[in-house]
């Protein structure tokens, strides 16, 4: 009986899980999986759209004239940035959904460290297509300045979010859920 209430008292000194460590989790599950996921699949949807246009023959006179060229070039995707983006948005899901659920206890320090990693190689991305100049070639569009802010705006949420992630995972509450226990009040340190 005496261990069953232990763990009983242990169950109910156990911390939960702070509603700022879930809105921490959830949004940066959102801007480093989510969002490229997303923005992954619309640029295949598009891709594909145009590769499967065909245009029929136009009548002209007696005969049907073929169409010399038609369709457009969208250059949305590169392979190397595809597998990138699918590979660390996927495997940033699944490490967001073990830290959500706070096991295994190093879970934490990956997290963290994932966090970091991903803001250097997506900050790096956005930096290299704002700052590439445009090539005449793939030709200038209207929306192309709408493209710039939105990735500046992208840029400036992941910087915010990733912040907001390392600040809350430093505090003690989310140290103490991880943990699983409350440190003792001899060994606990006040933090601001």
């Amino acid at each position: 009986m005496i261990t069953t209430d232990i763990k009983q008292d242990e169950l109910l000194k156990r911390p939960g899980r702070p509603l700022g460590l879930t809105l921490a989790i959830l949004a940066t599950a959102f801007i480093f999986s989510i969002v490229p996921l997303l923005r992954l699949g619309l640029d295949l949807l598009i891709m594909q759209h145009f590769n499967s246009l065909t245009w029929p023959s136009l009548p002209y006179g007696e005969g049907e004239v073929e169409p010399i060229f038609s369709g457009g070039e969208t250059h949305l995707v590169n392979l190397p940035e595809l597998l990138l983006v699918s590979t660390l948005g996927t495997a940033f899901l699944i490490v967001a959904i073990f830290a959500w659920r706070g096991k295994p206890v190093w879970i934490r320090f990956i997290l963290y460290w994932g966090v970091l990693c991903l803001d250097v190689i997506y900050t790096l991305l956005i930096l290299r297509s704002i700052l590439m100049p445009v090539s005449l070639e793939q030709g200038l569009t209207s929306i192309d300045g709408t493209l710039r802010s939105s990735q500046i705006g992208y840029l400036v949420m992941i910087i915010l979010v990733s912040l907001y992630l390392l600040w809350y995972m430093n505090r003690a509450p989310a140290r103490a859920f991880y943990r699983g226990y409350y440190l003792p009040e001899t060994e606990a340190v006040d933090t601001p």
